[in-house]
């Protein structure tokens, strides 16, 4: 708080006209003062409601941005693998997810469903042509374990479209597979 000023009069001098007009300038002041500080904070709070509803729609903006991109990932990994799904079932299963955990939660559900990645090339099927990578022919037993001493070998499931090397050559059920994935999600 201020010290106070010692006036400038003395009970001999004293002047109760100027003491009048000063007191009365003064509440004119106070009254100009409080309706411009009255008038700065409406416009602050003006600009503060602004200043938020386009942070609003920027966020909303955003999130439109990221749902886009998201179920265009989503519906590019499912094309990979020629599986369909309807939205109501890609909004269950991905809503929230970063690329890698799509990709990754696409490839799951291929694989439950005995699905492969198609052919990017259009140049046929799925089926390896020739030697594969270990200079194995396709059909040939593949080792468990490189250095296991005597190689034992593991025979490889017939894999074709539409048969998951399970017995079951019945095409798979997506929904019952996005079920499954919804209840382990929980």
């Amino acid at each position: 708080m201020p010290e106070p000023i010692e006036p400038d009069w003395t009970a001999e001098n004293f002047d109760v006209e100027a003491a009048k007009r000063l007191v009365t300038n003064l509440r004119g002041d106070k009254a100009r003062l409080q309706e411009s500080l009255a008038t700065v904070t409406s416009e602050r709070d003006t600009l503060k409601t602004e200043r938020d509803a386009e942070k609003t729609r920027a966020d909303e903006a955003q999130a439109k941005i990221d749902k886009a991109e998201r179920e265009g990932t989503v519906k590019t990994a499912l094309a990979e693998y020629e599986i369909e799904m309807s939205d109501e079932e890609i909004s269950d299963l991905f809503d929230g997810l970063d690329p890698d955990a799509v990709k990754a939660r696409v490839e799951r559900i291929a694989r439950l469903a005995g699905k492969t990645k198609k052919d990017p090339a259009g140049k046929g099927g799925d089926e390896p042509k020739g030697k594969d990578e270990a200079g194995q022919e396709p059909g040939e037993d593949e080792p468990q374990e490189p250095n296991a001493g005597p190689l034992v070998r593991k025979p490889r499931p017939a894999l074709t479209p539409g048969n998951a090397g399970n017995g079951d050559d019945g095409e798979p059920d997506i929904s019952a597979i996005a079920d499954e994935i919804r209840k382990n999600r929980r």
